[in-house]
């Protein structure tokens, strides 16, 4: 699947964008407010002009923009869970005062600067405006507080979700690896039982079996690959098969679906093993393995079937052998309840492994 590029990510674009919102946000606040302060002037009759109006409501609310940025900072330094309760009450009273006095300071000298008449004593500013000044911040701080607690919520959230999935890449990985030595191990049985009966076929099998590895170690990681590389990758295993039984293994493979869909990586091995060991071996005249692919709706089917022995008490059909159960988990980890994997008999001689699974796409 493609991943867009970081700069067109949502997430980044309205990271880098929030200065420019904010300040647009509490410009158009300030523009308000502006404009109520110059109707309370004309309701009053207060002599003031609309560039008084326009100075005393734009310093006010790029004030308390930076008072909101400061919530937001101190929230994040002082936490409950650093602080406790009583530290956090009595830091945050202190360090409202401290920038309530400091926005007293900073505002008297911007308006002074801009020609509007203050009052000779700072006193008569802070008492006639501290208390809902006071109310104000403390509403942005809690604000702040709520802000920063969902943000911690989300991260938390998203590093379990990022532990959860290192934890099911880590076992997809050690299942997928329980795979290579399982048939490594089959399929230098089957070259010993040749070596000397046939020493001409077994070099044709110990060829196949390097050609096998290599197309593995490629790609070591891959959980999911197009059915056409599945299919290919399987060819190496099944002449190898073919060789050890001769004209008593016939194989069929149906591809009734496109070859771009996605599958799990080595999901064709097992089953056709299963198929071979459990039902051709025994037989005595062998017999034939099919196997298909089709797609149904929004899923895969995949269909291995074979004419053998059929369901016998010494053959696992529960899926606990090292290749149905090893199947059944990696599915499970990559599909969750969208898949099954059944075993049954066939009608009329044989066993049918069924496999389904979501359809999906490299693009």
């Amino acid at each position: 699947m493609m991943r867009r590029p970081a700069s067109e990510h949502p997430t980044v674009r309205s990271s880098l964008n929030w200065p420019v919102l904010a300040f647009a946000g509490w410009s158009l606040l300030g523009l308000m407010t502006s404009l109520l302060t110059l109707i309370s002037f004309r309701i009053t009759g207060e002599p003031r002009t609309s560039a008084d109006a326009f100075a005393m409501g734009m310093t006010d609310m790029y004030m308390w923009g930076l008072l909101g940025a400061a919530a937001i900072f101190v929230s994040r330094k002082i936490s409950f869970e650093r602080f406790g309760w009583t530290s956090v009450v009595l830091l945050n009273l202190a360090a409202a005062i401290v920038l309530l006095m400091a926005r007293y300071l900073v505002e008297r000298e911007i308006l002074r600067w801009a020609g509007i008449p203050q009052p000779a004593v700072l006193i008569q500013s802070i008492t006639r405006s501290f208390a809902p000044r006071l109310l104000t911040y403390l509403g942005l701080l809690l604000a702040s507080y709520g802000w920063v607690y969902i943000l911690k919520h989300r991260e938390r959230e998203l590093r379990e979700v990022q532990l959860r999935e290192e934890l099911v890449r880590a076992q997809l990985g050690r299942l997928k690896a329980q795979l290579e030595p399982h048939f490594l191990f089959n399929a230098l049985h089957s070259i010993s039982t040749l070596l000397h009966r046939d020493p001409v076929a077994a070099d044709r099998m110990l060829s196949r079996l390097a050609e096998h590895l290599r197309i593995s170690i490629r790609a070591p990681d891959t959980q999911l690959v197009e059915l056409e590389q599945e299919v290919a990758e399987l060819q190496p295993y099944l002449e190898i098969e073919k060789i050890r039984f001769g004209r008593r293994l016939r194989l069929t493979i149906e591809v009734r679906c496109s070859s771009r869909l996605l599958v799990p990586h080595m999901i064709l091995q097992p089953l056709v093993e299963n198929a071979i060991r459990h039902g051709i071996a025994p037989s005595v005249q062998g017999g034939h393995v099919q196997i298909r692919a089709e797609q149904l709706d929004d899923h895969v089917v995949i269909t291995v079937e074979d004419d053998g022995v059929g369901i016998t008490e010494k053959r696992d059909t529960s899926g606990h052998g090292v290749g149905l159960a090893n199947l059944r988990a990696r599915l499970e980890h990559l599909y969750g309840p969208d898949q099954s994997l059944d075993v049954s008999p066939r009608a009329a001689a044989g066993t049918a492994v069924r496999v389904m699974l979501p359809a999906q796409t490299g693009e």
